[in-house]
């Protein structure tokens, strides 16, 4: 019995020396690292887990992270690609992969990416959000609305959204449509200059087009209101000379 109970523990003795020297341990200490800054010793972990098991396709992600954390933007495609090899259902690795392809500039890529990442999670705002900036890049700026649209109605008391949205009425002459959202964006936001600077930009224009002249006058308040909170802007006292200047 003594002899039987004696093996008994160094088998446990050697499954616990397995675990804490198996692929999941180095996972662990991998994902650590990463929420901790040191992609480095990310990496390093993360290749360790990969040895031992090369079709851990969570490791490929998180080493995928810790090389775009580090921007080798390259490295952090190959490990994201391997992941979505491994598992094609892997939405985190699709939206990372697309996200890393956006940092390259290969928006067509990263569009298709989220295209993959929406289809699998319905109602990952994320990735319309950055479908949409994908989309604008490549002037589609139709796509780029019904996505933003979408992020607006998921998430209304998105700033951002509504900010980007109205960039593109004010860029396609909407001006209606863009002080809509310049206002939204000032409620959600109501101490950021730059918010006001914008709007009084669509009440100008928006006074030419639409003859509204009254709209110069709350084009002014919102540079006056905009310089208390920014009162150095060179940009802000500028515009303001030149708004008075037409309103003679």
């Amino acid at each position: 019995m003594a002899i039987l109970a004696l093996f008994v523990m160094c088998t446990e003795a050697m499954a616990q020396d397995d675990d804490r020297e198996g692929p999941e341990a180095f996972l662990t200490l991998g994902i650590t690292a990463n929420n901790e800054d040191q992609p480095m010793l990310a990496v390093e972990h993360l290749t360790r887990c990969i040895e031992l098991d090369p079709r851990h396709a969570h490791a490929f992600f998180q080493r995928g992270i810790a090389h775009g954390m580090m921007i080798l933007y390259d490295e952090a495609l190959a490990d994201f690609s391997q992941a979505i090899s491994l598992d094609p259902f892997f939405a985190d690795a699709l939206y990372s992969r697309g996200l890393t392809y956006n940092q390259r500039g290969q928006s067509a890529e990263a569009i298709r990416d989220f295209n993959e990442v929406i289809k699998l999670k319905p109602g990952n705002v994320g990735a319309y959000y950055m479908r949409a900036e994908c989309y604008t890049k490549l002037g589609e700026t139709g796509m780029a609305l019904r996505d933003w649209n979408e992020v607006i109605r998921v998430q209304p008391g998105n700033a951002n959204a509504y900010g980007n949205r109205a960039m593109i009425y004010f860029e396609n002459f909407q001006y209606s449509f863009a002080l809509e959202d310049a206002t939204h964006v000032i409620q959600l936001e109501p101490n950021v200059a730059r918010h006001y600077f914008f709007r009084a930009m669509v009440l100008q224009l928006n006074a030419q087009v639409a003859n509204k002249p009254k709209d110069l006058k709350l084009a002014l308040a919102d540079y006056d209101f905009a310089l208390t909170l920014d009162p150095k802007s060179v940009l802000l006292k500028t515009a303001r000379e030149l708004l008075l200047q037409d309103m003679k």
